[in-house]
């Protein structure tokens, strides 16, 4: 239910971690994506297991189990960032194709991919300055890693959609889904009032 920063006004926190023996199954009430840096494994989401190789990027929604497998002989080594879901539901990343649009799980895109080549450097390169901007406490450092958050989601998000093979059903007029995420994200901010109410 905790990281590091959780009860601030940047809930963030981003660490580099050595897994020799996975990591047993669990859910936790915040966002959070990891990116390997070497080694090899699996991890398995709501019971689909996927590979854990250099290049994977995953983002876990908070109600999401999930465990990682090490496999034998190797250490996982990975960035590890948990942050709140109020840096994606932030005023400007509610507009059509903002952040916000990260929760809608029922798009059915995987919370993983696999970053190849040229793309795998950037994303690692991308994930060092801001491992470095968060381990400094230079002027900005919260807008700056806010930038660079966006940056990398953004980049996931374009490398999901171009994966997936899934095609897009036509919505009927008037029709058109719309996310829970900011119905949860109202209940998380004010549980505690007396006056919410079920409407």
């Amino acid at each position: 239910k905790t990281f590091p920063n959780l009860n601030t006004s940047f809930p963030f926190h981003l660490s580099i971690n050595r897994l020799q023996h996975g990591y047993p199954a669990h859910r936790h009430d915040y966002l959070e994506f990891s990116y390997v840096i070497e080694g090899a494994g699996a991890e398995s989401i709501n019971g689909d297991r996927h590979p854990m190789l250099p290049g994977t990027f995953t983002f876990v929604l908070p109600y999401q189990v999930h465990e990682l497998f090490t496999d034998p002989g190797h250490t996982l080594v990975l960035f590890n960032c948990s942050f709140g879901m109020d840096l994606l539901m932030e005023p400007s990343h509610e507009q059509a194709g903002g952040l916000s649009g990260l929760l809608d799980d029922a798009a059915g895109f995987p919370p993983y991919v696999h970053f190849e080549s040229n793309e795998l450097e950037k994303i690692r390169s991308l994930l060092e300055q801001m491992y470095e901007e968060y381990k400094g406490e230079a002027w900005g450092q919260a807008a700056m890693l806010k930038a660079k958050l966006a940056e990398l989601l953004v980049l996931f998000e374009r490398r999901r959609r171009r994966n997936s093979t899934r095609l897009a059903l036509p919505q009927p007029e008037g029709k058109r889904e719309r996310s829970i995420w900011p119905i949860i994200q109202y209940i998380h901010l004010h549980y505690h009032e007396e006056h919410i109410t079920l409407s």
